[in-house]
């Protein structure tokens, strides 16, 4: 579970333009960075970031976008 929502977050991540985390006031980078690196490290970290970001962060997106 932890890879799959981690993987979905991190596709839909790659799908928005930078111009929709810059109006949103966010960092595409930093969003990236964070999920891959804890998938690595520690995925339970991982799977609360991508629940973060797709639940808070994505709706903030197709707003601006």
């Amino acid at each position: 579970i932890c890879l799959g929502v981690s993987v979905w977050a991190l596709a839909d991540i790659a799908s928005k333009p930078e111009s929709a985390f810059v109006g949103a006031g966010m960092s595409k980078i930093m969003w990236v960075v964070l999920i891959a690196a804890f998938i690595v490290v520690f995925a339970p970290v991982a799977l609360v970031l991508s629940i973060v970001y797709l639940s808070s962060v994505r709706p903030k997106l197709i707003k601006v976008a």
